[in-house]
């Protein structure tokens, strides 16, 4: 996957909108995709880390429950961090969410919900130091 990111400004434009899926049996979800991709140069590109911040997809649906694992491998400590995971619909809502302790948590979920198929959401990480990272994906 190449390195890809969205900052905080995607706020303003609209667009809000592995070990532990191994475990839980979800598959992964061949239709994510990141929805921008920016080249990231000079020591910026070493420090954000790139694909760290992106969140990994998996989804299992059993008939009209969606089952959708979220997993960021990135560092957790208090100066470096994912805050927060949220899902959003395509309506820029947010369906879902949660929140980690800086140095005591994973940045994983699990979250059931009923969607019709071929829902759009977006899958959103919060770092603390290089803002917001979203994957768009279907169910």
């Amino acid at each position: 996957m190449s390195d890809g990111m969205m900052r905080r400004t995607f706020l303003h434009y609209g667009l809000l909108a592995g070990t532990a899926s191994m475990a839980l049996g979800l598959g992964r979800d061949s239709t994510a995709e990141v929805v921008q991709q920016i080249t990231l140069t000079g020591g910026w590109q070493s420090r954000a880390g790139g694909d760290a911040h992106i969140p990994d997809v998996t989804i299992c649906r059993e008939g009209e429950l969606v089952h959708i694992g979220i997993v960021v491998r990135h560092v957790q400590t208090v100066a470096h961090h994912i805050s927060a995971l949220r899902l959003y619909d395509h309506q820029r809502q947010e369906l879902c969410g949660m929140s980690f302790h800086a140095a005591l948590s994973v940045a994983e979920g699990l979250f059931v919900l009923r969607l019709p198929p071929g829902s759009v959401l977006f899958a959103v990480s919060d770092c603390n130091l290089h803002g917001l990272w979203m994957k768009r994906f279907s169910v």
